[in-house]
């Protein structure tokens, strides 16, 4: 038997194909066509109704934006025009008062602070005028003068009261001299000037005994002797200015001595240091050095030096035409001690008291109080120098006939102060030496 095959038979891929294309070309054109013809005019009616309700909506909110916009917008518009108007007119009206106030306040202000501040400035320069003025040497000095000039037709200094025989043989104890207490200072004792016209005017209305204060011009290792007053401790100059010792000697030279200055130019003349000078020897040494410059003539002989003779005791006739020089302590171990004729360190020969200590009216507080009867018999054998208070700011003189009624011989007084001094003036309106009573002698 043979095997034979029988094969199916065969479809070619061409016709299947095109069948198919076919089949679906007829099955999707209906269906197209129908959805085509369907969405067109839905579509439109679609976008024709969204057109119309988005304008509908549209003009309705416009129409409400702007009916809304325009009363609020008119109502902001409003508000703020009448805002800004009432802010405006606020400012407007607060500048023009205030620019008002301040053109007011300007236009017065210039006429019165002027007035008011050239018065002030007036017056300022005035105070600061007087000021200046009262504090000057010049007023100072020609006060203190102008004061002493009224000694000019008062005194009367006979130049022959100790030429007589009688008098010179008396002992320096027995007389009154007239004496003048820091006679160069001006008005106060203190923080004012000191002068040489002033001692040298006191010169020439009598005095012939000058208290005067010594001080080192610096603290340095090489200073020289001024005039002024203050303390020895810390070398304390309270004057305004201060005098060398070597100007206030040569005025003293060239007046006391002479006679176109002094009717009594051959009296005696006492020179009363105080020195302040802390022992400096080399200031001790220009002091010397400086009185025998200016008084090598008038000096007392060598046997008066070194406080060797009892002044006290020393008869006027050998001290006439003569300079005396009279000290505190400080002058030990120095050239000065040969020139010095006496010192009232010691107590036995020359005591120096303040005015209180004989003035029974006077404060006990700052002074050591004396009986008149002890004074009395210390006068009769040694000398006495009364002082007022040296420390005393003010210039002031005080009553001294408590002093003259203790026989005191040097009762040194302010000539430049006119209190309490007429009564001791008219004692030497004649004569700078006045022999005591005989009760004091």
């Amino acid at each position: 038997m043979s095997n034979y095959s029988v094969s199916p038979p065969s479809t070619s891929p061409s016709i299947s194909t095109s069948i198919n294309n076919n089949f679906a070309s007829v099955s999707s054109s209906p269906s197209a066509s129908i959805n085509n013809n369907l969405a067109t005019p839905i579509k439109n009616s679609v976008s024709s109704i969204n057109n119309n309700l988005a304008k509908s909506v549209k003009n309705s909110v416009s129409s409400i934006n702007n009916n809304l916009a325009t009363p609020i917008k008119n109502s902001v518009a409003s508000i703020n025009n009448n805002l800004a108007k009432s802010v405006k007119n606020s400012v407007s009206s607060i500048n023009n008062n205030l620019d008002k106030s301040i053109k007011n306040s300007v236009a017065t202000t210039p006429d019165s602070m002027s007035k008011g501040t050239l018065l002030m400035i007036i017056i300022i320069i005035f105070v600061l005028a007087l000021i200046a003025y009262f504090i000057s040497k010049s007023y100072r000095v020609g006060t203190a003068y102008e004061n002493l000039k009224m000694y000019d037709n008062y005194f009367i200094l006979s130049a022959n009261y100790l030429q007589n025989e009688t008098l010179q043989s008396k002992p320096l104890k027995n007389f009154y001299v007239a004496s003048a207490f820091r006679p160069y200072m001006a008005i106060n004792q203190y923080f004012d000037y000191t002068s040489t016209k002033l001692i040298q005017k006191v010169i020439m209305s009598g005095a012939r005994f000058v208290y005067m204060d010594v001080y080192n011009s610096n603290l340095k290792f090489n200073p020289s002797p001024v005039v002024s007053n203050g303390f020895e401790k810390g070398n304390w100059k309270l004057t305004l200015n201060t005098t060398t010792f070597d100007e206030m000697c040569k005025v003293i030279a060239y007046t006391a001595f002479n006679a176109g200055y002094c009717n009594n130019y051959n009296d005696p003349f006492f020179l009363a240091l105080n020195l302040n000078v802390n022992n400096n020897v080399i200031c001790l040494n220009k002091i010397r050095n400086i009185i025998y410059k200016h008084f090598k003539h008038t000096l007392l002989p060598p046997e008066f030096g070194s406080l060797k003779q009892n002044l006290a005791e020393t008869s006027i006739k050998k001290l006439m035409s003569k300079l005396v020089l009279i000290t505190s302590s400080g002058y030990q171990d120095s050239q000065l001690t040969e020139l010095i004729n006496g010192s009232w360190e010691d107590k036995s020969k020359i005591n120096l008291i303040n005015y209180g200590a004989l003035d029974p009216k006077a404060s006990a507080d700052n002074t050591i109080k004396l009986q008149n009867e002890e004074v009395v018999a210390y006068n009769k054998k040694a000398l006495t120098i009364v002082t007022p208070n040296i420390y005393d700011f003010f210039t002031m003189n005080y009553n001294s006939s408590y002093e003259f009624d203790a026989g005191c011989q040097f009762i040194c007084v302010n000539y430049q102060k006119k209190n309490n001094i007429s009564d001791y003036i008219s004692r030497f309106k004649t004569s700078s030496f006045v022999l005591k009573p005989d009760n004091l002698i």
